[in-house]
């Protein structure tokens, strides 16, 4: 049918020369988007000719995620209530008292696993894959509480603690039920990222804590919190491992946008740490980080190609808010 697949992500199709439409693939659940009513009808007609298919109609509802779009806003907004309800009554938590925060600001969960071994040992593991979806679909605001969580997977380390924390998160969920992320608007699609590192605060084995977000327009499209594969030697390193991964995520959100169509120019990504931005520029102090892997210095190369444009955050942005206010009510 002329469709060809995505370099970047070998599970959406593309109908090029121009870009008219696309075909995103999970198992068999299609997502169907053309540039115009003609082209749209046209690839049903052949899809449904060669397989036997439903068509759904206007998407409302993909694997779990609510979709609502508003065209005077032009914006697109997730949600996932429902899975939220569903999980909420599968643990008999529907009637459980919401909470504010999803985690307490002194959870301990980074702490050496100590304290009373959990009385339903299957039943943390379950509820972390059952939050992690929820996260990973449409809740930013949890990508810290279920890294730090999901250490704690390992066979007999979770305790009784860890259990009450994975139902916290429940509780919280409970309280911002009705909370959506909207992406579109009518701000210019410029890719931006933010990175950011929490040094050595994993008091095991002393590794950082690091995470980015990428908006392109209004909404946010991409982020992930995770421990650093290192330990960091200085708040600068930590904050150069973040960097670092952040920029390997702008690099194929790049390649994955030219492939949709759109021509962006270099990414913005913005660190707090002003070291970070000299030793992406040029190297220098090469005395104080010839011990760091060249690998994290592939943020240097993308850099020096224009692929990357490096800045300070303003004193007055709150990178650990950014999650948090990428939502919005329903």
């Amino acid at each position: 049918m002329g469709f060809t697949p995505s370099h970047a992500d070998p599970s959406l199709y593309i109908l090029n020369d121009p870009v008219l439409g696309f075909i995103l693939v999970y198992v068999d659940d299609l997502i169907i988007a053309a540039k115009d009513d003609e082209t749209m009808a046209q690839i049903k007609k052949e899809l449904m000719s060669r397989f036997p298919m439903t068509d759904m109609g206007e998407l409302t509802n993909y694997l779990g995620i609510e979709i609502t779009r508003n065209t005077a806003t032009k914006t697109i907004s997730l949600s996932q209530a429902s899975y939220i309800n569903a999980i909420l009554r599968e643990y008999h938590m529907e009637g459980c008292s919401p909470v504010q925060t999803p985690l307490p600001q002194e959870h301990g969960l980074t702490d050496p696993a100590v304290g009373n071994s959990c009385e339903s040992p299957e039943e943390f593991p379950r509820m972390v894959g059952s939050l992690m979806y929820v996260m990973v679909g449409t809740r930013p605001d949890l990508a810290y509480p279920m890294s730090a969580l999901s250490r704690q997977l390992a066979p007999g380390r979770a305790t009784q603690e860890h259990l009450d924390q994975a139902r916290r998160v429940l509780r919280y969920l409970k309280g911002t039920i009705d909370k959506c992320l909207v992406l579109g608007g009518v701000t210019p699609p410029v890719l931006t990222g933010y990175s950011d590192s929490s040094w050595a605060d994993d008091h095991t084995d002393r590794r950082s804590t690091q995470g980015y977000g990428f908006t392109l327009g209004s909404g946010l499209i991409s982020w992930r919190s995770t421990r650093s594969s290192a330990v960091a030697l200085s708040s600068c390193e930590a904050e150069l491992y973040a960097a670092t991964m952040a920029a390997q995520e702008a690099q194929w959100l790049m390649y994955l946008l030219e492939e949709l169509g759109y021509l962006l120019g270099p990414a913005v990504l913005k660190c707090d740490n002003s070291s970070v931005i000299h030793l992406t520029e040029e190297p220098k102090f090469h005395r104080n980080t010839k011990h760091i892997h060249l690998r994290h210095f592939f943020i240097r190369e993308l850099v020096q190609q224009g692929r990357i444009v490096m800045q300070k955050v303003p004193s007055d942005c709150n990178v650990a808010d950014l999650f948090t206010k990428a939502l919005d009510r329903k």
